[in-house]
């Protein structure tokens, strides 16, 4: 049995907004930080958080730690690979959209020799936002040995949606990780074609060694609408 690495420590506790709001956040979005009338940032039902870490145990992976916050949450792991019997299979659900002023943190981390496979169980909807923006955090760590696979459903991002997307993985020796992200034009049957306020997505991938602040590889975009190519590629430094 290989034991599951600490669970992070969290400084201010999981409802300190330093826990779920991005660090460095661009410009374009702090310039839109409105206040959002009704159900603020941080409120309940704004926040949603989600721990897990997966372990092998009995000759399978199994979910060892799991925390949620609405309007984040999984089911039990499912076991659906012949080929790879041990590998779990989860799948995150979030109810409804993503509404102005939401955040989302996920904490994904896989113990040394853990086989996973996260996915979700919809597209993610960015709806309009007229006041603010929606944020999301994604940190995944594959343990020495392990296999990870983060593959969630396509973001469709609705006429003046406004979004900013962190992922950051590290990976240890002798680790496999396959991540993708995948950004569809919006609602075609609505002619929607890339007509959203902003889009800013940002994937570092890092060793354990690398400090928060050098990463290995990143790559990073931004796309105001009508200002920068939909197909435009990423920036990954040398």
């Amino acid at each position: 049995m290989t034991a599951a690495p600490p669970r992070p420590h969290v400084p201010g506790g999981r409802t300190d907004p330093a826990h779920y709001t991005p660090a460095d956040l661009p410009a374009e979005f702090a310039a839109l930080g409105t206040p959002v009338e009704g159900l603020g940032v941080g409120q309940p039902g704004k926040v949603g958080l989600l721990e897990l870490t997966f372990t092998p145990l009995a000759g399978a992976t199994r979910l060892t730690h799991h925390f949620q916050q609405f309007p984040l949450q999984v089911f039990r792991p499912f076991y659906l690979d012949s080929h790879r019997p041990e590998t779990a299979f989860v799948y995150v659900l979030s109810h409804g959209g993503t509404l102005q002023g939401d955040r989302a943190r996920l904490d994904l981390v896989c113990a040394p020799g853990a086989s996973a496979h996260v996915t979700t169980q919809a597209a993610a909807k960015l709806y309009r936002m007229e006041r603010n923006y929606a944020t999301q955090l994604v940190n995944l760590e594959a343990g020495e040995g392990s296999f990870l696979e983060y593959l969630p459903d396509p973001v469709i991002p609705f006429r003046d949606s406004r979004f900013f997307t962190r992922t950051c993985l590290t990976l240890h020796p002798g680790a496999t990780a396959i991540v993708a992200e995948t950004l569809l034009p919006g609602r075609v049957a609505y002619g929607e074609h890339h007509d959203y306020a902003l889009y800013a997505a940002q994937m570092e991938a890092r060793t354990p060694r690398a400090s928060c602040c050098s990463p290995t590889a990143s790559s990073s975009r931004r796309r105001p609408p009508h200002r920068t190519r939909p197909d435009s590629s990423g920036h990954t430094p040398p």
